[in-house]
Parts: structure tokens; sequence; C-alpha cells
């Protein structure tokens, strides 16, 4: 069955991100110059979706504002070629779907917020964008990946993503088996919400998006006539039950998600979204750039401490050192390097130096000799090779230092005996 009915819960106080959220929706708080869950009823629209519900609470009645016309605003711009883009659009926005509104009267949580819907869905299954979650994927919208799972199978399905460990806690955990000829997709047997670390299954967490299927609502009826009044009924007990009869999904979907509900998040989505704007992109990297070059010479104090005073480095290995001769070759041939030469990184730099830093932490000791210990050779990439170097040394390498220093003291015992 064609998915066409999509669901965005927005009826949250947005208390993490006060005092920003106090006079202002938190789903209107803006990543460059579109409001948060403009991106979501463009995923959805994009995905296929024609009907859209959008659950509010009191004092969000500029979301309603936001997808209807302002006709003052549209008659202004009408007469001024100049303005022609803006007023394309700001009334492309009224178009994108035939989008309603309920209001959640209470404050019982997200699966209360979806059984006020039960009568918007009609029997239908439907997709649910929750309003905190931004997923950019421009070519293949998260929603539309998880409508093609449900219409397939013909089961309840969860976009999930890898979260790390240290986070997972914040979310919750997935007992997943993967399909064998679909990587993508898992059989989801159980759910723990908020989970203790002896409590995690897997990193895999539903991160904003699901397709529900219509028993999903009796089941949230019934779930609510059992939970004691002031307790609330978490959508992830519904999601776990599913799962225990085989009749739930999850999906590792592909897209950038930013929580709009943290600080960070509504930081990180300006900052990456901007770099690809079309109208500022270009002078926003520009801007980052001459940023980066204030923050401390570009190296981070807490990471290099007591390597400060390393200010040579081998010109046949490319590695730094202090000593009379080269702790790899042997040699002492050396050259100075000023802080200022340490900066900033281009692009291709910074990919080598991440790919160096990552296998140097994975500990994969035959790789870092022939890249590390042989960079003079295997990166061929001109006079940037020893600034990458500088970079894999001062950026990342506080937990695996030992590891490299064991090797350098190995390799130079090896070279000795030659």
């Amino acid at each position: 069955m064609k998915i066409t009915k999509a669901i965005i819960p927005a009826a949250g106080l947005g208390t993490r991100v006060l005092p920003a959220s106090k006079s202002v929706p938190k789903e209107m708080l803006n990543i460059v110059d579109k409001p948060a869950i403009q991106y979501l009823v463009e995923e959805a629209a994009a995905a296929g979706i024609t009907d859209i519900l959008v659950i509010t609470n009191r004092g969000k009645g500029v979301i309603e504002d936001h997808f209807d016309h302002s006709f003052e605003l549209e008659k202004n711009l009408e007469g001024n070629p100049s303005k022609a883009k803006l007023l394309e659009s700001i009334t492309k926005v009224t178009e994108l779907a035939n989008i309603s509104y309920i209001r959640q009267k209470e404050t019982k949580g997200l699966a209360h917020a979806l059984y006020c819907a039960k009568a918007f869905a009609a029997g239908e299954p439907v997709a649910v964008l929750y309003g905190d979650d931004v997923v950019i994927n421009n070519k293949n919208p998260a929603t539309g990946q998880l409508c093609r799972v449900y219409e397939k199978y013909g089961k309840t399905v969860v976009g999930v993503q890898n979260v790390d460990r240290d986070k997972i806690g914040l979310y919750c955990s997935l007992g997943v088996t993967p399909f064998e000829d679909e990587s993508r997709i898992m059989a989801c047997d159980k759910i723990i919400e908020k989970p203790k670390p002896e409590e995690v299954m897997s990193l895999f967490a539903i991160l904003g998006r699901v397709v529900i299927s219509p028993e999903v609502f009796d089941l949230i009826g019934k779930g609510l006539e059992e939970t004691p009044e002031g307790k609330e009924l978490y959508l992830t007990d519904i999601f776990s039950f599913l799962g225990s009869q085989g009749r739930l999904l999850a999906y590792d979907f592909e897209g950038s998600r930013y929580d709009m509900g943290n600080k960070l998040g509504i930081m990180k989505a300006n900052c990456e979204v901007a770099m690809n704007h079309p109208e500022i992109g270009e002078d926003f990297r520009a801007y980052l750039k001459e940023l980066v070059k204030t923050f401390g010479n570009g190296i981070d104090s807490s990471e290099t401490k007591g390597m400060m005073s390393v200010q040579n480095y081998c010109e046949n290995c490319c590695i730094p050192f202090d000593e009379n001769r080269c702790p790899v070759c042997r040699r002492k041939s050396r050259r100075s390097v000023e802080p200022d030469d340490l900066c900033f990184l281009t692009e291709k730099e910074q990919v080598w130096g991440g790919m160096l830093a990552d296998v140097l932490t994975q500990n994969n000791i035959p790789f870092i000799q022939k890249s590390v210990l042989g960079a003079g050779i295997t990166m061929k990439i001109g006079p940037a090779r020893e600034r990458v170097l500088f970079y894999v040394f001062y950026r990342h390498l506080s937990e695996a230092r030992d590891i490299v220093n064991e090797l350098f003291s190995s390799s130079a015992e090896e070279n000795t005996e030659e």
C-alpha cells in the first residue's frame, strides 16, 4: 500500500534549548534561512507524502502561519523583479502538502500525541517524523527509504542509526538481526529505553523516523488505558511488543541527522547546512578556514601537553623528534617547523591525516609501518605530507602515542642491528 500520510509531533516544550524556545517553538528555530520544521515537511513531500498532520500545543500558532499565505508580504514582493526568487520561496512553502493541525491538550508523551492522530490515519499506515530530528538527504529522503521498506514487507519500520557507546544511554538500544540479502534491513525483537551499560544490545537507536502500521494506534489506546495516572506510556514499549511478535523491522537509513532539541545539534545543523548553501556556502567555508587559524594555530593544547617542544622532523621519514637522530632511520637530517605552518590543513591533507589517525588508533601495525614510517614514499602529496603527519601527531594521537612510541622504539632497534 502506497503511504501518503505523515504525522509530525511538535507539541514538546523545548526545555533543552531554553531560553530560545520560551516564545519561539523549537520547531521554528532556523537552520540558516528555513525553520527546522520546514525541512521535515519538505522531506515528507519529496518522499511522496501528500497529507501531513502536525500535532502542536499552546503557543505554537506560528507554525501554522509559516505554512500559510502571507498576502501582505507576497503583494510587496510581487512587483519587484529582484525579489522574484524570494517570492517563489515563500509561496512554494504553502504548496508542499495538505497540512492540518491538532493540539495535544495534555503533555503526556509521544505515544499519547500519536494517539491524537488516530482519526487522521483512518486505518492507513502513516510515516512519523519526530519534530526534534532533522535528517538531510536531498537525493534519497529518509522518510522515503522507510516507506519503501514498509510497502515491501507490510510491517512497522523504525529508522535507526548507530550511536556512540557513551551516548546510547540517552536513547534506546535495539536487539536486531540483519537480513541476509539486504544489509540495511533488520528484524528487531526487543527495545530498551535509556538502557544501562549492561542492557545495551546494539548501538542502533531510533532516530526520528518511523512508519507505523494501523495496529499501532490500537496498541497505544490499550496501553494508555492500562497506564497508571501520572505515568507515561513510551512508544518504544509498543514497538518492543511488536518486535516480540515478529512484526517490527529496523532500517539503517542514510542521511545526516541533527537533534534540534539540543543546542549543539542546532549549531552543527547550521554550520554543516551553511557550508553547502548555494547562496552563502563558498563564503562561509572561507570564513571557517580563517576562523580555524585563530584556534591556537590549530593545535589543541590539551592533546599536545608534553609534546610542544618537538619542533623538528626527519626529512626522510617525516617523523617529529628531538633527539640527535631520527628514532626510525637513525639519520640526523632534520628541519624545524614553525607553529604557523600547522595552523590549517587543506581538505586533502585532512583526509590523509584522518585516515592515518584511524589506522593508528586501530593498532594496525603493518599498515602503520607502511604508511607512517614510510610516509616520505607512500604519501606522494608533496610538502604537505609533513604537515599531515604533524596533524596526526598533534591532533589525533592522545590515545595512541604509547603505541606509536613503542613502534618507533622497536623500529629503531631493528635499524641499529642492521
